[in-house]
């Protein structure tokens, strides 16, 4: 089961189903604290920057998550 829905329910194409549902599963694998997972999804050259200028790694986010 998933915690994570869909509130527009407009018609998607396809593209745009496959955006939408490797994001869902990306929600919910930080909802389930699923570090294989995110490991999965997440390319290997993932940076993120927060708000806050901080930047991190895709292993420094992943562990902070988990």
């Amino acid at each position: 089961m998933s915690d994570v829905s869909l509130i527009n329910h407009t018609e998607l194409d396809s593209n745009q189903m496959e955006v939408l549902n490797k994001f869902k599963e990306f929600q919910q694998a930080m909802i389930d604290k699923d570090a294989k997972m995110l490991n999965s999804i997440m390319d290997e050259d993932y940076t993120l920057i927060h708000m806050s200028g901080k930047i991190q790694t895709k292993q420094e986010y992943i562990e902070d998550i988990v």
